[in-house]
């Protein structure tokens, strides 16, 4: 379902045109006519934020701000002035104004980019930039806290610049963590190495709530060291496999926000520039071998192998291969609407009252992303048909190949290769060896599109 803002707004002209952009931008967005309409609708709807005008008619701004804090706190409150000058007139502070209530404040003429960052909270996703360098180097003592609060990563897949960027824990047992590391700490390896001397510890953990900051941060970092000869391909590829399951994380918790979808296309721009500028991928992709943890190793590999079909249809350009990679991204997304005891199975361990249930989810995808109007129909198309098969024995729909929308068919193709590796947990070029043979399988796919796959596994040539 679209996040809902209410905009109460005096000027009708600007009111349309945030309501426009908005709209763009995926969410469901209301006007009010006044103060008193706006508290109407907060009264009958629930609203992840409200654009208020502080001299909106019939009930100020201010009451209106006053009535949330009492009613409804959870809803953000971005306060808007006509002018400095107005603002000013209020004499009162940024901070006192946000102690009414406001969770930001913005005076016009602001831009839309600037509303958008307001709204979906820029600073949660770039915060990092902000960081100031701190000398604190104090022990922490160990602290009880839920699991469910923190989100964990490999030590040798963690990404950190010079400086940490938020604070970061190792755990002791259930429920225990320490702090080894504080935000604006200089990154210090030796730290952590002392607790990995006294207990096998293979993970670092941080606030679930900074997992977007972290996104953000690693995206960055791995835009730089795509385009850096020097980093090997082994770090870009184990970089993006780190981001992309981070990623897919943060979507099944807090769901599709317009922002991430933002993230979502850097990632797989971040991707096609690794498969693009590595002439020795082929050499990576004989030794890859990674399944931990499946769902988003999963998701990963499938984004990974469609990007390479992609690269290797002669008529594929630039744009084709970043749908493909954002589309097979997202392309079980519609498993969430599933009971969860059967995201995680595979096809042939469920029974046939499940898997009836089970071939609905490329639909379900689908209706999903319908939402979203910043999600293009190139994309729908391929979640909605990623099991759609040449030879017509595919879902929902049975499509002959024909019909089959063409980049639905290279996410049809990883995916069924991906499973393979899952299923014998082993690498790809061994995977060929039993995927190619299987005529059960490859009769399912266009045999220009398995020639695209087996391409990716032949060193280029130089």
């Amino acid at each position: 379902m679209a996040l809902s803002i209410l905009i109460s707004e005096t000027d009708d002209h600007w009111a349309d045109k945030m309501k426009s952009f908005l709209l763009q931008k995926s969410y469901d967005v209301d006007q009010s006519l006044d103060g008193k309409d706006c508290q109407l609708k907060l009264y009958k709807k629930n609203y992840l934020a409200v654009i208020l005008d502080i001299d909106t008619h019939h009930h100020s701004g201010l009451e209106v701000l006053k009535y949330l804090r009492l009613n409804t706190p959870s809803v953000k409150v971005i306060l808007t002035f006509q002018s400095k000058k107005r603002f000013e007139d209020l004499e009162l502070s940024k901070d006192e104004v946000k102690k009414l209530g406001a969770s930001d404040i913005l005076i016009k003429p602001f831009s839309l980019e600037i509303l958008l960052g307001s709204l979906e909270g820029s600073s949660q996703f770039e915060s990092w930039k902000n960081v100031k360098k701190s000398n604190n180097i104090k022990d922490e003592e160990p602290i009880n806290a839920d699991d469910e609060d923190f989100t964990r990563i490999k030590i040798s897949d963690y990404v950190s610049g010079n400086t940490t960027i938020f604070d970061t824990y190792i755990r002791l047992a259930k429920g225990k963590y320490v702090k080894v590391l504080h935000k604006g700490d200089s990154f210090d390896e030796d730290r952590i190495n002392k607790y990995l001397n006294i207990k096998e510890i293979t993970h670092l953990y941080f606030k679930t709530k900074d997992r977007a900051n972290y996104i953000n941060f690693v995206n960055k970092v791995l835009e730089k060291i795509v385009k850096n000869t020097s980093v090997p391909i082994e770090k870009k590829v184990s970089t993006a496999k780190n981001l992309t399951e981070k990623y897919i994380e943060e979507i099944y918790t807090v769901g599709l926000k317009p922002q991430l979808i933002e993230e979502g296309k850097l990632i797989c721009s971040n991707i096609c520039n690794v498969i693009q500028r590595d002439p020795d991928l082929s050499r990576l992709l004989a030794l890859y071998q990674d399944y931990d943890p499946p769902a988003y190793a999963h998701l990963f590999l499938v984004s990974f192998m469609s990007t390479i079909i992609a690269k290797n249809m002669d008529w594929s350009s630039q744009r084709t291969i970043e749908l493909v990679a954002f589309g097979s991204l997202l392309h079980d997304i519609g498993k969430l609407k599933l009971p969860e005891r059967l995201r995680g199975k595979r096809a042939d361990e469920m029974s046939p009252e499940e898997f009836e249930l089970y071939k609905k989810h490329p639909q379900f995808g689908a209706e999903m992303l319908q939402q979203y109007p910043i999600i293009t129909e190139p994309i729908r198309q391929i979640v909605y048909q990623h099991h759609e098969y040449v030879n017509g024995e595919g879902f929902p729909n049975g499509l002959p190949g024909i019909k089959i929308y063409p980049l639905a068919k290279f996410v049809a193709l990883a995916d069924d290769f991906t499973n393979i590796l899952f299923k014998f947990q082993t690498t790809p070029i061994e995977g060929l060896r039993k995927f190619i043979p299987d005529r059960r399988i490859t009769s399912r796919h266009d045999p220009q599109i398995l020639k695209s796959l087996v391409q990716g596994f032949i060193r280029d040539k130089k």
